[in-house]
């Protein structure tokens, strides 16, 4: 199991990785680490003799590997504490009356305004009550909670009523689950985006990064210009999402041999790669996949832009050991290694947007080698 996944890392495209990979590694190094996707492949169904080098630009995400591989105690209570909330949100039983009540009225068998509003007053209630402990452990107020829970029903059930439609029992379940579950989301990332007013500790501000990582849509970070997180709840499919496998694997020994002999580093890919270049062997070998070209959006707070992809072409350009890259395609990228003395192959990525590949969207990449 991996722990996160690229968007761009499908399995078509991971298996041609796969097949070009050195049969042997002295140091591995990986510029643009997020995933340990193939880091786990490289690690297992290769020899890597040496150590693995990997680089995080973003400091929050450097942070959370560091937390992830040191098993650190009170990061991992804390992402427990969120997946027990996760756990307990959901709707059986103790709502039937309150699934029944909101089947009536956006199907229009009653109109009666009071009997919505006590459904959904009955339905933030049990949600609050029912995890009154852990909401506490978590610093989440419980009138924050109840409040969105029932803004995020309402607006559902708008945008339902606009569409004409009918709804049966199961979409009605669908439908406030994940009004609940929007309500998490939005109550954990308003204590992310305001760490100091809410008396955020440094563990619990990472594991709250690692929880908006899971969850936010579409898998990758979106900052606005005053720093805030902005990316919304990744909608249903994201429902249920179960962070007990993540914890569970994250304690087994297979885990602990993945990050065995690794050094973790916080820098700019530029700094990493100038300072490392004498470092490196023509036994060591680099995996360099970037994030998407981008000029007015954030990846994890540092930007990828045209102007990065000249820089990397030519820090590559300066290196006599193995390395591939995984680019996305563009015009910059395309002039700067389509024709040049290196192996280039063009391939189609499903971008993952969300899970399973909902979004099923095709993106040119170029797979870049020297060897």
């Amino acid at each position: 199991m991996n722990l996160f996944s690229y968007p761009s890392f499908d399995n078509h495209s991971l298996s041609i990785i796969q097949k070009v990979l050195p049969d042997k590694i002295n140091n591995y190094y990986e510029p643009f680490f997020g995933s340990d996707c193939l880091l786990k492949t490289i690690k297992f169904k290769r020899n890597i003799q040496g150590k693995s080098v990997l680089n995080c630009q973003s400091t929050s995400l450097y942070n959370l590997w560091i937390m992830i591989a040191k098993k650190d105690k009170d990061f991992l209570n804390y992402v427990e504490k969120i997946s027990t909330l996760l756990i307990q949100s959901y709707v059986d039983s103790r709502l039937d009356n309150e699934v029944k009540a909101l089947t009536s009225y956006i199907n229009q068998e009653t109109s009666d305004l009071h009997v919505l509003s006590h459904a959904l007053d009955s339905i933030s209630e049990i949600m609050v009550q029912t995890n009154l402990t852990v909401l506490n452990a978590l610093k989440i107020s419980g009138g924050s909670l109840a409040r969105n829970i029932g803004y995020n029903i309402l607006d559902y059930l708008s945008k339902v009523q606009k569409q004409k439609k009918l709804l049966d029992h199961r979409q009605i379940i669908l439908l406030i689950e994940t009004a609940i579950k929007k309500a998490i989301f939005d109550c954990l990332k308003a204590l992310y985006n305001y760490p100091f007013q809410n008396r955020v500790g440094t563990y619990e501000f990472v594991a709250l990064y690692y929880y908006l990582q899971m969850t936010g849509y579409p898998f990758k970070y979106r900052f606005n210009d005053k720093g805030s997180y902005t990316c919304p709840y990744g909608g249903r499919h994201y429902n249920r999402i179960d962070l007990r496998e993540q914890l569970k694997f994250i304690s087994s020994p297979n885990f602990s041999n993945e990050f065995s002999n690794t050094i973790f580093s916080p820098t700019d890919y530029s700094n990493f790669l100038s300072y490392s270049v004498p470092k490196f062997s023509q036994n060591d070998f680099i995996f360099l996949m970037p994030p998407v070209a981008t000029v007015d959006t954030c990846y994890n707070q540092n930007t990828f832009n045209s102007s990065d992809e000249r820089k990397l072409s030519y820090l590559l350009k300066k290196f006599n050991t193995k390395y591939l890259l995984l680019i996305h395609k563009t015009p910059t990228t395309n002039m700067l290694f389509a024709n040049s003395y290196m192996r280039v192959k063009e391939i189609q990525i499903a971008y993952q947007f969300e899970p399973n590949n909902h979004s099923g969207k095709k993106v040119q990449y170029l797979l870049v080698s020297n060897y």
